[in-house]
């Protein structure tokens, strides 16, 4: 299973509310929040925590806008999604390369299913914020 990691709090995906929307328009409401399992990770300091529904809302939108850009090989979209870190962590040109190998292997994505989010706030050895992994 695969993770991807949304930094909440930091704006990590940096996407502005149209971009987010002419995805999630695409999906059913329900879907996008109801059918998914959200859990608090065990390793919290912080057990009283939960995510608001709209920060649920929101990093399943953001998760399946940057989700849809790179499966349609729209890599320099997909990558402006990444947060300044994520960014310093790997060039463009490197990532890019590492993507067209992969979908050159791989083929097309037959659609993504969202699994489950676990949330994170202030985890050991990060910036503070809130994250989220999202499995798919």
């Amino acid at each position: 299973m695969k993770r991807f990691f949304i930094s909440l709090l930091c704006m990590a995906l940096g996407l502005t509310s149209a971009q987010a929307q002419s995805t999630a328009s695409q999906q059913d409401e329900k879907t996008l929040t109801n059918d998914i399992p959200h859990v608090v990770a065990a390793s919290n300091q912080d057990k009283q925590w939960r995510p608001s529904a709209e920060q649920q809302k929101r990093v399943v939108r953001d998760a399946l806008t940057y989700l849809a850009a790179k499966d349609a090989r729209n890599f320099a979209e997909a990558y402006a999604l990444f947060s300044p870190i994520q960014k310093s962590a790997v060039p463009f040109d490197r990532w890019e390369a590492d993507m067209k190998a992969f979908y050159s292997g791989s083929g097309t994505a037959d659609g993504r299913t969202l699994k489950k989010v676990t949330w994170y706030k202030n985890p050991a050895n990060a910036p503070l914020g809130i994250y989220a992994a999202v499995d798919f």
